[in-house]
């Protein structure tokens, strides 16, 4: 496939994943779930999205498989210690949707937007008077579709030389 018709193709998968993160994060912020529909549909995107890139898909699989791990255990441990769950089911889906596209490098620009507009979130609510405590809940879908999207954009602004 000509390298035009490569970077075009990339952008339409890339297109693709920021109108699922869209609907993930409406989703997920009325009903509080991020669907396995939507989760698979990123996977296969990023999946796809990341052979078109030419990325060594069993090391991007490897990558996933790591973070899939990870979370897990990070999210058997906070039930451990706090006796209710701390990560959802549906983010710990979403986080390896991500990898296959983003891989491990990529993750922690998308973690770190999640988690910052995530305080930020926080931070809203408590200037508004709701009383925020460790058992609150707090929607973390829409902040890790808006990292994922984050991530991409940050990604081809590199690749493009900005």
């Amino acid at each position: 496939m000509p390298v035009a018709d490569t970077s075009i193709l990339l952008l339409a998968l890339d297109a693709a994943l920021v109108a699922l993160c869209a609907v993930a994060a409406l989703i997920d912020w009325r009903r509080g779930i991020l669907p396995d529909a939507c989760n698979a549909l990123i996977a296969s995107v990023g999946l796809a999205a990341s052979y078109v890139a030419g990325t060594d898909l069993v090391w991007r699989l490897v990558d996933t498989g790591i973070v899939l791990g990870l979370l897990l255990l990070l999210r058997l441990a906070y039930r451990h210690l706090r006796g209710h769950n701390g990560l959802g089911l549906g983010d710990v889906k979403f986080l390896a949707a991500a990898t296959l596209r983003l891989g491990l490098a990529g993750l922690n620009i998308l973690l770190l937007a999640a988690c910052l507009t995530g305080l930020v979130e926080i931070g809203l609510r408590r200037m508004r008077g709701e009383e925020v405590t460790r058992r609150s809940a707090l929607r973390f879908g829409p902040h890790l579709a808006l990292g994922l999207v984050l991530a991409l954009v940050l990604e081809r602004a590199a690749l493009s030389g900005l």
